[in-house]
């Protein structure tokens, strides 16, 4: 009885890897054309030592190589990245970070072809959402995991923790693949009157 407990325990393991595997296979076809993307962004983050918690929402938009992350609350800012340079404004710090280095965690880990092509492993399934464990994230990153929904065959969520053991969630809701965004990447233009800061 024992012996047959773990043969089907092992062919379980078996049949999750394969249906695993074409789900990344499926999530990679997905946007593996995309030229456009936008969806909605519900953020949570959360401040170990602190122990505070942080809800920010707003919207993503990529056009090819270009991506803008703006967030709506608490409070207005954006990131916007292209292949020159990375902008980080703030409406109410009345500030723009300008740096010729356009890599940023955040602008990373949101190519999402890019990021299904790493080594993955499958962690669980529950709510139509498998979970994968990227098993070398980009640092200063100690740990990364990717949700996607089995239904539609798009992440549905990401969550890493940084080298000073915060924890960042990304939720994304109402997906957009390869249809006009809704706001221009070029549109995302810092006011006259901000102190600029170059890095």
């Amino acid at each position: 009885m024992k012996n047959l407990i773990l043969s089907f325990c092992f062919l379980t393991i078996i049949f999750f890897n394969i249906q695993a595997d074409d789900l990344i296979n499926l999530v990679q076809n997905q946007y593996l054309n995309t030229k456009t993307f936008q969806a909605e962004l519900l953020q949570v983050n959360i401040f170990s030592m602190q122990n505070t918690q942080l809800e920010s929402t707003g919207n993503i938009f990529i056009d090819n190589s270009n991506l803008v992350i703006e967030y709506t609350k608490p409070y207005y800012q954006f990131i916007k990245s292209t292949n020159e340079f990375l902008t980080i404004y703030s409406k109410n710090e009345n500030t723009a970070f300008i740096s010729e280095n356009n890599k940023q965690v955040l602008t990373t880990i949101l190519h999402f072809q890019s990021l299904v092509s790493q080594d993955l492993q499958f962690i669980s399934l529950s709510d139509n959402l498998q979970k994968y464990k990227v098993l070398k994230p980009v640092e200063p990153l100690t740990s990364l995991y990717i949700f996607i929904d089995i239904k539609t065959n798009l992440i549905n969520k990401i969550s890493y923790t940084d080298d000073m053991d915060n924890l960042i969630i990304l939720n994304f809701l109402n997906q957009r693949l390869n249809k006009p965004l809704t706001k221009p990447i070029e549109s995302f233009i810092i006011p006259s009157n901000t102190n600029i800061i170059y890095q």
